[in-house]
């Protein structure tokens, strides 16, 4: 089954937001039903706006499985934001043919050599609270900076919860100008 997107409901109605004259921090946050906690529903909720490297991130959410088997991604989209999504008819930035997270993935327009998930198989949302991921590797290593594009960065259960509880998903997002 392809996987379908679901937006922040403020993703589009407010521009991405600029690091000029210096960094700043962007928080969004979106309710998630237990009807949605399904591996196939990608949650876009952050901005990286072109030409901006990642400075800061952090992962917010409430407790959305009151078992043990939910585990999170986070990383890239592979649509551009305010482009149309990666389908079979019009390929995402990595080729792909379905909204997708990239991960190890090299795209020579990007610096950086390789992009990954800034999250992987987190186990956050079995209990809630936040992660700062990346500690040992900087954000912009992991998915360099785009110089033509504004992208997406994304949320993904790569596991779904067992018992799924209905709950609150949160990005801070830091950035400055490359």
């Amino acid at each position: 089954m392809a996987n379908t997107v679901t937006y922040a409901p403020d993703l589009y109605s407010s521009p991405p937001k600029n690091a000029m004259p210096g960094a700043r921090l962007e928080y969004r946050e979106m309710a998630i039903g237990t009807t949605e906690m399904l591996t196939t529903i990608i949650f876009a909720l952050g901005i990286l706006p072109v030409g901006h490297r990642l400075t800061h991130f952090r992962v917010e959410c409430t407790d959305m499985d009151s078992g043990s088997s939910a585990t999170l991604d986070v990383g890239l989209l592979n649509s551009y934001y305010n482009e149309k999504l990666a389908s079979a008819s019009h390929a995402g930035w990595d080729a792909g043919a379905s909204p997708a997270l990239v991960n190890a993935f090299d795209n020579s327009a990007i610096t950086g050599t390789t992009i990954n998930l800034l999250l992987s198989a987190s186990t956050l949302p079995q209990a809630g609270g936040w992660v700062e991921p990346a500690a040992t590797n900087p954000y912009s290593h992991m998915i360099g900076v785009d110089p033509t594009h504004d992208r997406i960065i994304a949320a993904q259960f790569k596991a779904a919860p067992g018992t799924a509880v209905d709950g609150t998903l949160a990005f801070i997002v830091g950035m400055d100008w490359d």
